[in-house]
């Protein structure tokens, strides 16, 4: 099924309730993901990169520690989650 410009731009105003991408920035983006697989947003690569290079190796650690003990705990051992200061069911488990 082939869908127009307009169809993704009533899509994204129902789903999102807001202003859609212009014409040009949809088929921007399909073409590149037509040419490439991928949609890359060169800013979102940037601030990816660089949060993940400020994770260390202890923090890396630390949290694969309490993320197994969740999970061996199947949820009963719920401890604060360092990351988000919630309990680690909300982000790190999914």
């Amino acid at each position: 099924m082939v869908v127009g410009v307009q169809f993704v731009q009533r899509q994204f105003r129902t789903k999102f309730g807001k202003q859609p991408p212009s014409d040009s920035s949809i088929r921007r983006c399909y073409a590149q993901f037509q040419e490439t697989g991928c949609i890359c947003i060169p800013e979102l690569k940037v601030r990816i990169r660089t949060a993940n290079e400020t994770i260390t190796a202890d923090m890396r650690n630390e949290l694969d520690y309490r993320v197994d003990v969740c999970r061996i705990a199947k949820g009963a051992h719920m401890e604060t989650c360092k990351v988000c200061n919630k309990n680690l069911e909300c982000c790190c488990i999914k």
